[in-house]
C-alpha cells in the first residue's frame, strides 16, 4: 500500500500545484465517490494544499456518486450542482473537477449565474477529453498523451494475442493549459 500512495503523491498533485502557483488559496473540488479515481484525485489535491500550507475547508468540496451524476450534468436538472455553487463555492477562487464533463457543466452553470471564469473562479479538471475543448471557455485539464496511451494499449493487446504475460504500465500525466484556469 505504501508504494501505491507514493505513486499518487508523485503524480496527482499537479492540478493543485498549478492552481497554487497561480496564487489560489481557497480551492474546492467536485469528486466522484464510488470509484477509485475520485478519492485518488481528491487526495492529490489535498496533498498539494497541505504541502503549500493551505487550509482545507470541507465546505468547498462536493462528492457525488453514479446515481447523482444526472444532477451534475443536467440530465435531471442541475439541483446538486446548483446547491454546490450557491452554498459552498462563494469564497472559492478555484475548483478542481473529477473530469472534463463535470468541469464543462460547472463552467456553463457559473456563467449562467453571472460568474466570470476564470477571472472570478478558475475551473480545472482531469482526462483532457473532448469536453475540455468544446466548452465556451476551453478547460485546463490533466491528461495522458494520446500517442503514449495508444502505444501502451497496442503493446498490451499484442501481448495478449501472443499469449504473453501482460505488464501494466503507469502513464504519466501532462497538463494541458487552456483558458479556464
Amino acid at each position: 500500500m505504501q508504494f501505491r500512495l507514493n505513486q499518487l503523491l508523485a503524480e496527482l498533485p499537479q492540478l493543485g500545484e498549478y492552481l497554487i502557483s497561480r496564487k489560489h488559496v481557497k480551492i474546492g473540488g467536485i469528486f466522484k465517490s464510488d470509484d477509485a479515481q475520485g478519492p485518488e484525485r481528491y487526495f492529490g489535491l489535498i496533498s498539494a494544499m497541505i504541502d503549500a500550507g493551505l487550509n482545507i475547508d470541507d465546505k468547498y468540496f462536493c462528492w457525488y456518486d453514479t446515481d447523482d451524476r444526472a444532477e451534475i450534468v443536467g440530465e435531471g436538472g442541475y439541483s446538486l450542482l446548483d446547491r454546490f455553487i450557491d452554498k459552498r463555492l462563494k469564497d472559492c477562487t478555484a475548483i478542481v473537477c473529477y473530469n472534463d464533463e463535470i468541469a464543462y457543466n460547472l463552467i456553463n452553470r457559473l456563467q449562467e449565474k453571472g460568474v466570470a471564469v476564470p477571472k472570478e473562479k478558475a475551473v480545472v479538471s482531469f482526462d483532457n477529453s473532448f469536453f475540455s475543448q468544446i466548452s465556451s471557455i476551453s478547460i485546463t485539464s490533466l491528461g495522458h498523451k494520446e500517442k503514449k496511451t495508444g502505444t501502451a494499449a497496442a503493446t498490451m493487446l499484442l501481448s495478449i494475442i501472443q499469449g504473453n504475460e501482460i505488464i501494466s504500465e503507469k502513464l504519466g500525466w501532462e497538463l494541458y493549459e487552456r483558458r479556464s484556469g
